[in-house]
């Protein structure tokens, strides 16, 4: 706006000089905002000749705003009633159906009104009068003031939209070619739209990162914290007035905060130029950080800005703010981003590179890295490929997975074929919950998840043994193992559990799951019966001493290759056991068999 049209505003501001269309027909910088009220057909024509004010956008405003330009537009830019400057309180309700708030602020300048209609400035007012008498008010701004209405005009139920409203029925409202159903469907597996800062009725600051935002970091990065730092109560952050050094705000993250060494995330809306072009920005800046989210600052830019609902201002961005996570690659990198509690780990990843290369193009991984103190234990082992890449998974699984929590394999377990193995057979790394415990398993070794670190494109989860490298005697191993506790108290009606406690022999044992001893209950009631009852000892024994060989230890692809070369394994009792490796539905299936029944 010239110097010269201001000057004129503020000379003429308080006259009454004909009603608002006479008012505007003599300003040629808002001959735009005059001709849409002109031409639209609408409810705004007959409330032209009432009580009304009007909020009217600049030329420059109109030809830089890209939206639709329709009644809806500009209803949202009349009250139903002639407001003044000095009567302007903190909030009006324009009247577009559903009655979105224009919220009032003033700033301190040191020339110029200091009077926001949202995001628009005023630049000038007039008190003028209609044709039939009735006092109105002209507002003069620099921004177009776009009302949140429903994709469909005829749509109901939109009456006072909260920004829960808008998360819930994302896709009922026009928010340009932008997406939120990523970060809604986030905010309901936590169980958070309950939230009553989203519901309420006060003043907040809305962050909602659109669903681009996540196409190159996965959704579980957004915790319960996260999603609260995206949330600054009692205050309304538009993108304008454009501050340089705008002051941050507690969000609702940092007001929730629980002693000194939580958490605290405060947030504010700056912008920065770029090639001459003004861009705003959201920012958080994580003042004290914890084991998930670092202390640092993240840029968000603000893709579609100023959205008014009931409870506030809603901005949409380009990035969640707080989270910092690097790459799984970058968090293994021994000379860059890995962790001190990781160093042994990430050592030994550095001797193989194609393994390391394989953890640089997952999208989606897993990396279970055993701390430095159980590294130590087994520091008189070699720790090769095969040992390292069972530790690496191409998903993700976080502790709360619901394939963990609800398995639908019949052990109770969830596994995950570990494909970077030279392994025929590519053997599964297993996980499942024991009371609050996450446990996990792989190649025959069992370890307790201990701590998680969250990755942009994984999860590492911190475990208390190296799999692949045995720390138990056989006995050990039957005893703790979940899915073997009928056969190891079986083995304890005789002396067999003695002779798998011995350790200078060694040998295979074939030992039969929980679900194996299952089916034998349901095909051999009498059977099973007499044998868990304690009735024959000694037959317990020679069962199970049919699923074992005393002097070899063999692997599973040395028993398929005895199978095929020398007839099957030579068991302590009974017919040799022959075992085999099929594949059924693209799936690879190992059985074990006796005298021909498998």
């Amino acid at each position: 706006m010239s110097v010269i049209v201001l000057m004129m505003a503020m000379m003429c501001s308080g006259c009454c000089a004909g009603d608002i269309l006479q008012k505007l027909g003599g300003l040629e910088q808002f001959s735009q905002f005059t001709s849409l009220l002109k031409s639209t057909e609408g409810l705004h024509l007959a409330h032209l000749d009432s009580f009304v004010t009007v909020f009217a956008p600049s030329n420059d405003a109109m030809e830089a705003f890209g939206g639709v330009k329709d009644d809806n537009l500009i209803l949202n830019h009349m009250v139903e009633s002639s407001i003044s400057p000095n009567q302007l309180g903190e909030r009006l309700t324009s009247m577009v159906r559903g009655h979105p708030t224009l919220w009032i602020r003033r700033h301190k300048r040191k020339i110029g009104s200091n009077i926001f209609i949202n995001q628009a400035r005023v630049l000038a007012n007039y008190l003028l009068m209609s044709r039939t008498g009735k006092k109105q008010h002209l507002y003069l701004i620099d921004s177009v003031l776009e009302p949140l209405v429903p994709k469909e005009r005829d749509a109901q139920d939109i009456s006072y939209t909260r920004a829960e409203d808008l998360l819930s029925s994302n896709t009922d409202f026009s928010i340009g070619n932008f997406s939120i159903k990523t970060f809604t469907k986030r905010i309901n597996l936590l169980g958070l739209e309950t939230l009553p800062e989203l519901n309420g009725f006060k003043k907040f600051t809305f962050f909602i990162p659109v669903d681009s935002a996540f196409k190159n970091l996965q959704v579980h990065l957004i915790d319960e914290e996260v999603v609260r730092a995206h949330i600054i109560p009692n205050y309304l952050l538009f993108t304008k007035p454009q501050k340089r050094r705008a002051d941050s705000k507690p969000t609702l993250q940092y007001n929730s905060t629980r002693g000194s060494l939580s958490l605290k995330v405060m947030a504010k809306v700056s912008q920065k130029i770029v090639d001459g072009t003004t861009i705003p920005l959201a920012i958080s800046e994580t003042m004290v950080g914890n084991k998930q989210h670092q202390r640092g600052v993240v840029e968000a830019r603000v893709v579609k800005g100023n959205i008014p609902v009931q409870n506030g201002i809603v901005h949409l961005i380009d990035k969640p703010l707080v989270i910092m996570s690097n790459t799984l690659a970058q968090m293994m990198d021994p000379g860059h981003k890995c962790k001190t509690r990781f160093q042994i780990f990430c050592s030994h990843l550095a001797k193989y590179p194609e393994l390391m290369q394989k953890i640089k193009q997952t999208s989606q991984g897993t990396i279970l890295v055993p701390t430095n103190e159980a590294f130590k234990e087994v520091s008189d082992r070699e720790i090769d490929e095969n040992i390292l890449s069972l530790h690496f998974l191409d998903q993700t699984i976080l502790t709360s997975d619901a394939r963990i929590r609800h398995p639908e394999d019949a052990s109770g377990m969830f596994g995950v074929h570990a494909k970077h193995l030279d392994y025929l057979d590519q053997p599964k790394v297993w996980f499942w919950k024991d009371d609050d415990k996450l446990l996990v398993e792989g190649g025959g070794v069992q370890a307790e998840v201990v701590d998680d670190v969250l990755a942009s494109n994984g999860v590492i989860h911190s475990i208390d043994r190296v799999l692949g490298i045995p720390y138990e005697n056989m006995l050990q191993k039957v005893s703790r193992d979940p899915n073997m506790e009928t056969t190891f108290k079986l083995g304890q009606q005789g002396n067999f559990n003695n002779w798998v406690l011995t350790e200078d022999i060694q040998s295979t044992y074939l030992v039969p799951t929980d679900q194996a001893w299952e089916q034998a209950r349901l095909d051999y009631p009498s059977a099973y019966e007499a044998l868990t009852h304690g009735y024959s000892p000694y037959r317990v024994t020679h069962l199970l001493e049919r699923h074992a060989q005393v002097g070899a230890k063999l692997s599973l692809d040395q028993l398929v290759l005895e199978s095929v070369n020398g007839g099957g394994l030579e068991v302590t009792r009974g017919s040799p056991v022959v075992v085999r490796r099929t594949v059924e539905n693209g799936e690879e299936v190992i059985t074990v068999g006796v005298d021909g029944v498998m």
